[in-house]
C-alpha cells in the first residue's frame, strides 16, 4: 500500500505472513524513482524506514529484451527480527515475492494486438 510520495521517493507499507499465518512481518520501505540500470534497463531500490524487521532492502530490476517484452526481477534482502531458523521463514517469503512479481506482471501485461 502506498503511504505517500515526496519528490521521486515513495513510501510503501509491506506485509507478509510467516509461520503459516501465525505472525506477520511488516515494514515501511522508501523506494526511489526509476534509475538507469545496465544498457536500457531501470531499477527501483527500497530501503527500510521502520517495521518489525532488523533490515530490509528491495530492488526491482526491469530490462527490455524485445519490442514488447521486459524482464522483471525482484531481489529482496530481509533480516527478520523473529528468533527462528531461516528454514521456517524463507519459503513463505519466497512465495510472497512470487505473488508480488506475478501481480505486477498481470497488472502491466496487455493484449499485444493493436486496438480496433
Amino acid at each position: 500500500r502506498v503511504l505517500g510520495k515526496k519528490g521521486d521517493s515513495t513510501d510503501v507499507y509491506l506485509r507478509a505472513p510467516v509461520l503459516h499465518g501465525l505472525a506477520n512481518i511488516w515494514g515501511i520501505a522508501r523506494f526511489t524513482g526509476p534509475r538507469p540500470w545496465k544498457d536500457k534497463g531501470r531499477h527501483v531500490v527500497g530501503t527500510l524506514v521502520r517495521g518489525n524487521l532488523d533490515a530490509f532492502r528491495g530492488e526491482w530490476k526491469l530490462y527490455p529484451c524485445a519490442p514488447r517484452q521486459t524482464i522483471l526481477r525482484l531481489e529482496l534482502y530481509v533480516d527478520v527480527a523473529i528468533p527462528l531458523p531461516s528454514s521456517a521463514i524463507t519459503p513463505e517469503l519466497a512465495w510472497a515475492c512470487d505473488e508480488a512479481v506475478t501481480a505486477v506482471r498481470e497488472m502491466v501485461e496487455c493484449d499485444p494486438s493493436p486496438p480496433g
